[in-house]
């Protein structure tokens, strides 16, 4: 019997409806070199007998329960629970593409690595759109420095696989969005051999009522802290250009926070925010409306009370 080369780990929360087809996107193509990790976190809908029907049919499946913790818990359990050389996660309102271990297995039995990386395609209720952000790269072996340039729009963790050594130092931060963000630059720094699979192997769906679809002041909160961590990171890291990038996403995440955050609470926060977005460039796909109200807000600081003022009435 072949050594346990693979393992996903899948999150669930109160996704019964899109489950199955997760599931079976992969089960119907596992071998006996993967497995796949089910941590459910305190499901309130049938998320859990559909994780308990799959373990029960297949070997390979394992399915655990937490007490409702977050995805990052979730995350990390599932690598704690996991026994395979290599670890990846799929998110269980997605699915993966035909071939998807084959592909995988392919390149991590036959390459020494640390990540590889796979294309990804969004699902709409209509139709796929393919991710352009590796528009530029070759099928095979790629520079770290290729990689972090693609963090800041593309630090998903689950169009790539980890060598589980490297999660040995790193986990995802509990209780805190855009998780992601926040830890995928770590595992990349740790690593030195990167390998691209040049072909659409996940599919990402897109359903508004996703988690990452509801805004609420905590997620501007820590999108625009962990997107400050990144900031860091690359700027301490010498990566000029992709720096230069990052910090011009700041000057959105930090107005945005402006908008939302309670200044008598958050005085300081809020004044550092602010010098962030007064002193910050723009990416050039910022919107039009955007890109106005900043720029305004940037030549008259006051005018973002007015801005608050008429979010909080539209409301």
């Amino acid at each position: 019997m072949k050594s346990l080369r693979l393992s996903i780990v899948i999150p669930v929360y109160n996704v019964e409806k899109y489950l199955v087809r997760c599931l079976d996107s992969l089960v119907f193509q596992m071998n006996n070199e993967v497995e796949i990790v089910l941590v459910d976190d305190e499901s309130t809908d049938s998320s859990w007998l559909i994780c308990k029907k799959y373990s029960d049919k297949y070997e390979n499946v394992l399915a655990v329960k937490q007490k409702h913790s977050g995805l990052s818990a979730a995350r990390n359990m599932g690598i704690k629970y996991s026994k395979g050389e290599y670890i990846g996660f799929v998110d269980s309102d997605d699915y993966v593409g035909e071939n998807y271990f084959g592909n995988i297995l392919k390149v991590i039995n036959n390459v020494h690595l640390d990540i590889v990386i796979f294309n990804f395609a969004f699902q709409y209720s209509n139709r796929l759109q393919q991710s352009k952000n590796y528009n530029s790269w070759n099928n095979g072996k790629i520079a770290k420095k290729n990689v972090i340039n693609t963090l800041p729009n593309s630090s998903y963790a689950w169009n790539k696989i980890y060598r589980r050594s490297l999660f040995r130092k790193v986990q995802y931060p509990i209780g805190q969005y855009y998780e992601d963000v926040n830890t995928t630059y770590k595992l990349v720094d740790q690593s030195k051999t990167f390998f691209y699979i040049d072909k659409v192997m996940y599919y990402y769906v897109q359903r508004s009522s996703s988690i990452m679809h509801h805004s609420s002041k905590k997620k501007v909160v820590d999108n625009l802290l962990a997107n400050l961590q990144l900031y860091k990171f690359l700027k301490n890291s010498g990566y000029a250009e992709v720096t230069v990038y990052q910090r011009q996403r700041l000057t959105l995440f930090a107005f945005s926070y402006c908008l939302i955050c309670n200044i008598e609470k958050d005085k300081i926060a809020f004044k550092k925010a602010q010098t962030l977005y007064i002193k910050g460039d723009m990416p050039k796909s910022t919107s039009f409306l955007q890109k106005t109200s900043i720029k305004l807000c940037q030549r008259i600081p006051s005018l973002i009370y007015v801005f608050r003022f008429m979010r909080i009435a539209s409301s």
